[in-house]
């Protein structure tokens, strides 16, 4: 904690926020797609195991979240580890 608070006191605030700010482009091209990739598959996948009354077992949550997860990673993580410094 010490080392924290005098290295923002030896800096300007300029430098403190672009040092803050240094990922954020790298973590919104990755969070962004991977989002409008995994909720919308996994939604789908939600209604395709609900039950006639709506109820989806924890299974079939657990399978849809395998299946979200697995489109989102053969779709997008070749292009994740391009963002990688």
């Amino acid at each position: 904690m010490k080392f924290l608070v005098g290295w923002l006191c030896n800096n300007s605030y300029s430098d403190v926020a672009m040092t803050s700010l240094q990922g954020a482009r790298a973590c919104l091209l990755r969070d962004i797609p991977f989002s409008a990739i995994y909720f919308p598959v996994y939604a789908h996948a939600k209604k395709a195991f609900a039950k006639e009354d709506g109820h989806v077992s924890p299974l079939g949550l657990l399978t849809a979240g395998t299946i979200a997860g697995d489109v989102k990673k053969k779709r997008w993580t070749v292009t994740d580890m391009l963002c990688v410094d």
